[in-house]
């Protein structure tokens, strides 16, 4: 969604990912680049620091800050709304040792002066503001992963919140 309005605003972002995607997800975003997170920290490192990123817009803050912050250039923003292990129960691959992660992203934040929010839904304003630009760009077309009935709630959850191959929204009927 978020690549949806950036691209309505004539902003083409470079998307940033951990797993590879599928030709037809790849589509969806175009014409967005989707670059993989070991590709552009290798010998691409240089490149992509020399596109001038302004912000990062991360899911995972827990897992992705270290990088938002190695890439960001000096008063960037870097928005987060969640963390990997949000759930009750960290996930397999959670990282045992996060907090000398943290320190070094939020030391690189003070030398570049980045800017960090946190912000996982917005307030109402928000909401009705991107509504509002989806109905006035009839080209910006939401994502949808999969739809639900109400009596399918717990799948919804499930999907909507724990399952990493989700790609787009998920909508629940009422």
């Amino acid at each position: 969604f978020i690549i949806q309005q950036l691209l309505v605003h004539n902003i083409t972002p470079i998307c940033v990912t951990t797993s590879k995607w599928k030709k037809e997800e790849i589509e969806k975003i175009a014409p967005c680049s989707v670059e993989l997170l070991q590709n552009i920290m290798g010998s691409n490192a240089k490149k992509t620091i020399n596109q001038n990123i302004t912000h990062v817009f991360d899911p995972f803050f827990d897992m992705n800050i270290e990088y938002g912050m190695h890439f960001l250039q000096t008063s960037g923003t870097y928005i987060t709304c969640g963390l990997r292990d949000q759930p009750p129960f960290p996930s397999i691959n959670s990282s045992t040792d996060k907090e000398s992660t943290l320190r070094g992203a939020l030391a690189m934040s003070i030398m570049k002066n980045i800017s960090i929010l946190g912000n996982c839904l917005g307030v109402k304003e928000d909401l009705e503001s991107a509504v509002s630009l989806h109905g006035k760009h009839k080209k910006m077309n939401v994502i949808i992963d999969s739809k639900y009935e109400l009596h399918e709630s717990i799948n919804f959850i499930r999907r909507t919140f724990f399952d990493p191959s989700k790609f787009g929204k998920c909508v629940i009927s009422l």
